[in-house]
């Protein structure tokens, strides 16, 4: 390229070249102080610029991308050859030829006189909805972004249908289905102000973006193909969906419906119930004073407090829970779980991660396939609880003064390819008594009674060898209680599996440990079993993993 050389970038027909060529000719001047990097910052910073003030923004599709790809050719040549000034200068021509492309712009306004509790009904096929709230009796609707060569003022009720019917007020647009995408719809802005007690239900049924703002008093339903949905404070139900975007929600007096297929869902507070779906995001949500309902198939979960029943789960991600005032069910298939409190029911399952529980007021169901689970459980009057994992460490505290029982168990695996080594008798297993024959019936034939009486005295012998294998079962029985009373009242225990010396030189291996007395504890090679039983008994408590540790501390001790 040739210093001060002058390059024209031509534009199709339809976009009006006269005027482009002119405000995008360039005169290119050397600058030996340019670098590659300043060029490139420049050009970023310059089609931001364009792209800010909606230049592009408001171009049918195809013009648009032709015209933008256009100007960060020309802002590059430009800021290589020529001041920063002259760019800037280039691209507000460029920016100011924006009403002669489309032909020119004009807005719709119309009004009308409501009262308060009213509606307000809007479907369109595309274009961004924004609805504000004021103290007046009057619903006020724009709609701007307008094409001139396709309005004019004398047929503006063949573009849209701006109605009144009672206390309801309908947006729409004319000129076939509203489910259709237009190109000249591209753009569009809906402004509405409604009253701050009114109902809004909102559709954009191809590309648009939906946000309300605060203070509205009034039911919100909103559903958006592919754009985001926003609102802020808001009393009375809320329900919206969008096929493509995020749904951000502030603070909501009321129910809460939330759905959308690939975005992130973020709620700052709902006093009703919750019921949160997304396929593709995360989910965040603030305090819920009732019950929560949460799904995701690819994303994690952060949830403060729910004042009741909470039912999540998550395919793909992690789970974090605050204090939940009633049951509580988390699941996930791929990540840890967090629960800081819980006064109910808790369960909570995941196939490969961590759990910690804390503070839960009742019964626990925590199981992982391939993690460690950590508890702070007070057991209540009623329930079972279970920690289980197939290949984790287990962690218990509970309260000094907690009345349950607890029956805790390691096993070790094959796959481990231990040594297994002996620690303790195995309960002897007693003697199964044999069945007597079927006597014949009546009519028998003289070998069916014969054949009987062969059996009759093959069961007499039978149940001589029983009671002589009972007395001997008693026997072994009291030798295996001897043996078992040396070991009751052990707080911790240890299984050996291995042929691997610690630093103290002792055999590597699992073990029971607890800050409470066992009743009972029995070694084997393949497992360890211990029971306890704390204030006299009350609550079952399973703790079960294989291949891990198992301990049990007083609650308030590390």
């Amino acid at each position: 390229m040739k210093p001060h050389e002058t390059h024209e970038i031509n534009f199709k027909p339809a976009m009006r070249p006269a005027f482009f060529i002119a405000a995008l000719v360039l005169t290119l001047r050397p600058a030996p102080d340019a670098t590659a990097q300043t060029v490139d910052e420049q050009v970023e910073q310059q089609v931001e610029q364009v792209v800010r003030a909606k230049a592009l923004q408001t171009l049918r599709p195809e013009i648009g991308r032709s015209v933008k790809a256009q100007v960060a050719l020309a802002v590059k040549l430009q800021a290589t050859h020529a001041s920063l000034a002259e760019t800037q200068v280039s691209l507000a021509l460029l920016q100011a030829s924006r009403k002669m492309m489309r032909g020119g712009e004009s807005e719709l306004v119309k009004s009308f006189s409501v009262s308060k509790g009213g509606n307000l009904e809007v479907s369109v096929s595309t274009g961004d909805v924004t609805i504000e709230t004021w103290e007046k009796s009057e619903v006020v609707v724009r709609v701007s972004g307008l094409d001139d060569a396709e309005f004019t003022g004398k047929d503006e009720g063949k573009q849209f249908e701006i109605t009144q019917s009672g206390n309801t007020v309908r947006v729409s647009r004319r000129g076939g289905d509203n489910n259709r995408y237009r190109y000249s719809d591209q753009g569009l802005d809906y402004n509405i102000t409604v009253p701050s007690q009114f109902n809004l239900d909102l559709r954009v049924s191809s590309h648009g973006d939906i946000e309300v703002a605060s203070g509205l008093t009034g039911n919100f339903k909103a559903q958006t193909s592919g754009g985001d949905i926003k609102c802020r404070s808001i009393t009375g139900l809320v329900d919206v969906s969008t096929s493509g975007g995020d749904i951000e929600v502030g603070r909501v007096q009321g129910d809460v419906t939330l759905h959308t297929s690939g975005g992130d869902i973020e709620v700052e507070s709902a006093t009703g119930t919750a019921d949160v779906r997304t396929s593709g995001g995360d989910i965040r949500l603030g305090n819920v004073l009732k019950k929560l309902r949460a799904r995701t198939s690819g994303g994690d979960m952060r949830i403060a407090d729910a004042g009741g029943d909470v039912d999540i789960v998550t395919s793909g991600g992690n789970l974090r829970v605050g204090k939940v005032g009633g049951n509580l069910e988390a699941r996930t298939s791929g990540g840890d779980i967090e629960v800081r409190g819980c006064t109910g029911e808790a369960i909570t399952k995941t196939a490969g991660g961590d759990l910690v529980m804390e503070n839960i007021q009742g019964s626990l169901d925590a199981r992982t396939s391939g993690g460690d689970i950590k508890a702070e459980l007070t057991p209540g009057p009623r329930g079972r609880s279970v920690l289980s994992s197939s290949g984790g460490n287990l962690t218990l505290h509970l309260p000094e003064n907690a009345k349950a029982t607890i029956d805790a168990r390691i096993r070790l695996s094959d796959r481990w390819n231990f040594n297994f080594k002996m620690f303790a008798p195995v309960s002897p297993m007693p003697p199964i008594p044999p069945i007597p024959p079927i006597p014949p019936i009546g009519g028998s034939s003289s070998a069916e009674r014969k054949e009987y009486e062969r059996e009759k005295k093959q069961y007499d012998a039978e149940v001589k060898s029983y009671e002589d294998a009972q007395k001997k079962f008693e026997v072994e029985m009291k030798e295996y209680a001897k043996k078992i009373k040396a070991k009751s009242g052990q707080h911790n225990a240890v299984i050996v599996g291995g042929d691997d010396d610690d630093e103290k030189g002792n055999k590597s291996g699992y073990s029971i440990r607890s800050d409470f007395k066992a009743d009972l504890t029995e070694e084997s090679g393949r497992e360890l079993h211990s029971t306890y039983t704390l204030g006299g008994g009350g609550q079952p408590i399973s703790l079960e993993t294989s291949n891990g540790n198992i301990t049990i501390k007083k609650l308030g001790k590390r």
